[in-house]
């Protein structure tokens, strides 16, 4: 197993403790640095019981994951290097 797998089993059973204590969903991405969109996939994926796929991004610095570039993107300027490569300044790189 890998160590962004580890990481997703920790966030969901995370997500899965939070959800079963009526944490706030909006709270809930906070603690697990989600967005909105992915804490509510898992939460349905743990009520079906059935996996779902639906992380289709990860932060290169920390194996946070996205649903989508801008979410990436925000993530990335707001904790990590500030503006870059995917706002298209490749001046850096």
């Amino acid at each position: 197993m890998t160590a962004s797998e580890t990481t997703d089993i920790r966030k969901k059973e995370m997500i899965k403790n939070l959800h079963s204590s009526g944490i706030p969903i909006d709270i809930i991405a906070l603690q697990t640095d989600l967005d909105i969109a992915a804490v509510l996939h898992v939460i349905k994926e743990i009520e079906s019981g059935e996996p779902e796929i639906f992380y289709s991004l990860r932060c290169p610095y920390c194996d946070s994951v996205f649903t989508d570039k801008k979410e990436l993107s925000k993530h990335i300027d707001r904790i990590h290097v500030g503006s870059g490569l995917l706002e298209g300044d490749k001046r850096k790189w």
